[in-house]
């Protein structure tokens, strides 16, 4: 079973686009912005095996994740940016 907390010194990692949302920063000793293009981003949801549920939802998910990432500039405030574009391509 699972515990809920997390022992003293424990190390606990948080992905997701909310995890750099302003109300969190202070609690974080790490943020990492993990980047690709719009155009990898975009085929990789494309090769899902899920994309056929995934597609109608795609361009609302797209614009909250927009207005989240303006609200809250994660990529701002990151400590350290990977770029995942997978072309080496700087990411957008």
């Amino acid at each position: 079973m699972l515990s809920p907390e997390l022992d003293d010194g424990g190390t606990l990692i948080v992905e997701g686009c909310g995890c750099g949302a302003r109300p969190v920063r202070a609690h974080l000793d790490l943020l990492v912005w993990v980047a690709a293009t719009d155009a990898e981003r975009g085929r990789r949801l494309d090769l899902r095996r899920d994309a056929a549920l995934y597609a109608p939802y795609r361009t609302l998910w797209a614009r909250q994740e927009d207005e989240f990432h303006a609200a809250h500039r994660p990529r701002e405030h990151a400590d350290l940016w990977v770029d995942n574009s997978g072309s080496g391509a700087p990411a957008r």
